[in-house]
């Protein structure tokens, strides 16, 4: 597998913004339990900014794999769009402490990328995933490792900087390190871009019923993939 890279082919780097309140509620949920574990994440297709974060408590886990109760998420998914406006952005899961790559694609959508490819196929209007690590605080030091990958480009996926938003400024965690190490670099006098629209103009095209029917166990560590 290739490294992920750190900028765009443009050369330009794209950030993951989480708001404060998504970013707790993964600190406090998938944070503070072992690998593997799981959620969805919630926002508007217009500035992919996570709004929101849905832990998936009904899923299956082990030490070696997650299985997402994708009855429950789609459920949660359809509420969300409906009431709220919120469309489908990423999927947020753990790994155990040192494995900080996503896994690769074993065909039949397993495997980390494999699964990408999948929601891919299933939802033609994203052009990116976001897929963050995380490593919990039951593990190791709590940390998010913030990837995105692209429709054009999966293999080349893009290992970005992680900004908490907030109302008008906002605090950046810089890549690879956790919050413990200290690494916070506050951003007081830049604008966030959340917008006051949580609707976005692509977002027409979402159709809750081209979320995959069947989740299987690819959110696991490579090192585990011997055992599926």
């Amino acid at each position: 597998m290739k490294k992920p890279s750190n900028s765009q082919s443009s050369g330009q780097t794209e950030l993951m913004r989480f708001t404060e309140e998504s970013y707790k509620a993964i600190k406090n949920t998938v944070g503070k339990k072992p690998a593997e574990t799981g959620g969805i994440l919630l926002g508007s297709r217009d500035d992919s900014i996570v709004r929101k974060f849905v832990f998936d408590d009904k899923g299956s886990t082990s030490r070696g794999g997650y299985d997402p109760d994708v009855d429950s998420l789609n459920r949660i998914i359809k509420w969300e769009w409906e009431r709220n406006g919120l469309a489908l952005l990423g999927f947020l899961h753990s790994h155990p402490s040192g494995v900080r790559r996503l896994s690769g694609d074993w065909g039949n959508g397993y495997g980390d990328l494999g699964y990408v490819r999948k929601i891919f196929r299933a939802i033609p209007a994203l052009d990116k995933f976001l897929v963050p690590i995380v490593f919990s605080s039951a593990d190791t030091k709590f940390e998010i490792i913030p990837y995105i990958v692209y429709r054009n480009n999966v293999e080349n996926y893009l290992q970005t900087e992680l900004v908490i938003t907030f109302t008008d400024s906002y605090t950046s965690l810089p890549s690879g390190q956790s919050e413990s190490e200290g690494g916070n670099t506050s951003e007081g006098n830049s604008k966030s871009k959340s917008g006051n629209s949580l609707l976005g103009n692509n977002q027409s095209t979402f159709n809750i019923n081209d979320v995959p029917d069947k989740w299987p166990r690819q959110w696991c560590s490579e090192r585990e993939q011997s055992r599926f």
